[in-house]
């Protein structure tokens, strides 16, 4: 704008740009105003200072105006809180600390534009952040060409202000957690079948329960209870007495003259009662009945 008076007041004039353009453009600016002179050799410091304002619309792009007073202000303050923040995020991000990293990169924006921190500094950690985030995407092996990882720095220097890059941070966030998520399930799947493994194996040791389970996996036996109820959809107690009936079957079968209350004792049913209502249960008919069906079959397919 080159007014020709010198107390003339500037900000109607944007006022009224800024309409303009909105209106009849339907776009929406941001303005940068440089310091007034009186001398045209002035006008390009008057330039550089409108640039600067216009660097502060990316941490503020609500505000359609920002002078060279104010940017002067956000310059002064270095933002030697942004280096905790930054470390919190770093040790949020490597405990695998989902709920603290999605708060400490809130924390990081809104500190940056309520502190009114300087510009470069900002961008500055901002970059940290970015250059974190692809560290560990590469640390968990993530296949680039098929996240959001791909153009990771190019999609960067597209985003237009610092609302928007907040959106898209948590979008990265939840991609590596879900990344991280899905390794910790499939690790948590093949610990399971290693517990499953060892039931099978020493099923008829009379020890068998979670809390010996959990003390030879090196485990809390809350945990691992509720780790295999996660990953089966069964208690580990109900497992553990399904494999005890199942191991009685095999017994019933292979052990042809040994007692039902013998069975009983050695798959670790203290009550013979309860045992074989609870075979009843599961296979339809007593242990007694049962070994008598398979005898009958077995007899049968000899003769044909």
């Amino acid at each position: 704008l080159n007014l020709n008076r010198k107390d003339k007041e500037i900000m109607p004039f944007l006022n009224k740009l800024i309409k303009y353009i909105n209106d009849s453009l339907n776009l929406k600016v941001n303005l940068g105003v440089g310091n007034c002179y009186s001398n045209i050799e002035n006008i390009n410091q008057s330039f550089v200072e409108a640039k600067l304002c216009i660097n502060y619309s990316y941490i503020y792009p609500e505000r359609s105006i920002i002078s060279a007073k104010e940017a002067f202000e956000y310059e002064d303050n270095s933002g030697e809180v942004l280096h905790v923040l930054y470390e919190e995020l770093t040790n949020s991000i490597k405990t695998r600390n989902k709920k603290a990293s999605f708060e400490s990169i809130k924390t990081i924006i809104n500190t940056i534009r309520e502190e009114k921190i300087c510009y470069n500094q900002a961008t500055r950690v901002l970059m940290q952040c970015l250059v974190l985030f692809q560290d560990t995407a590469s640390e968990l092996k993530i296949n680039s060409a098929k996240s959001s990882f791909s153009n990771i720095y190019k999609d960067f220097s597209n985003i237009d202000n610092i609302l928007d890059l907040h959106i898209w941070f948590n979008a990265l966030l939840t991609e590596l957690f879900e990344h991280i998520e899905g390794m910790k399930s499939e690790k948590n799947a093949y610990f399971i079948e290693d517990v499953k493994r060892f039931i099978s194996e020493n099923i008829l040791n009379p020890a068998i329960s979670l809390n010996f389970v959990a003390d030879v996996m090196h485990i809390n036996s809350a945990y691992l209870s509720r780790m295999f109820k996660q990953e089966t959809g069964l208690s580990f107690v109900d497992y553990l007495m399904d494999e005890k009936l199942n191991a009685a079957k095999e017994m019933l079968i292979t052990n042809k003259n040994m007692k039902i209350e013998d069975v009983c004792i050695a798959v670790g049913y203290s009550s013979s009662q309860y045992f074989i209502r609870k075979f009843k249960l599961k296979y339809g008919m007593t242990p007694g009945e049962f070994r008598i069906s398979y005898l009958r079959e077995a007899n049968i397919s000899k003769i044909v």
